[in-house]
């Protein structure tokens, strides 16, 4: 499965490819990424915080993954390397 996120400190939030949903993970206690805190209502704060931070570092990307301060899941994007592409 096709996993694209944004690691910040101990806290995951959705990639925004193939995915409209947010996660909430603490890296350092579950690395394998199998509780998600999202929904945990003692989390959101930290949730808001990291959402927030997103929507900061991506809302002057030119593939529109932020409209009228929001994030917009499902936005397509090609790759950031080409060095990473198979031939």
């Amino acid at each position: 499965m096709l996993f694209q996120g944004v690691l910040i400190g101990a806290s995951v939030l959705p990639g925004l490819r193939g995915c409209s949903r947010e996660h909430l993970f603490n890296l350092v206690q579950d690395p394998r990424e199998e509780k998600d805190l999202s929904k945990v209502e003692a989390h959101a704060d930290k949730l808001l915080e990291w959402r927030q931070q997103l929507i900061k570092r991506l809302k002057n990307r030119p593939e529109g993954f932020v409209q009228n301060g929001k994030l917009i899941a499902g936005r397509p994007y090609g790759p950031l390397n080409a060095g990473t592409l198979s031939k």
